[in-house]
């Protein structure tokens, strides 16, 4: 599924996307495998969330921005 997904979005979503596979990892050793999770990897795991998060809001943002086309003809006022 997750191929899929990665073929149909922007190579930045991806690497957000594929920064957060050791929380993914975690949420599966905790289900299936009973894992504790320490302090510092709930550190770790906010860490990575809130990266993925200021990464996003800049992805998203330079999306947004305006594009601004220069014409090379254009003679600048003087």
């Amino acid at each position: 599924m997750q191929t899929w997904a990665v073929r149909r979005t922007s190579p930045s979503r991806v690497s957000l996307l594929l920064g957060t596979e050791p929380i993914w990892a975690a949420i599966v050793g905790v289900a299936i495998a009973r894992d504790t999770v320490a302090l510092a990897g709930c550190f770790g795991i906010a860490l990575i969330l809130a990266g993925t998060a200021w990464g996003r809001s800049l992805e998203q943002g330079h999306r947004l921005a305006p594009t601004h086309h220069l014409d090379s003809r254009a003679i600048p006022a003087g």
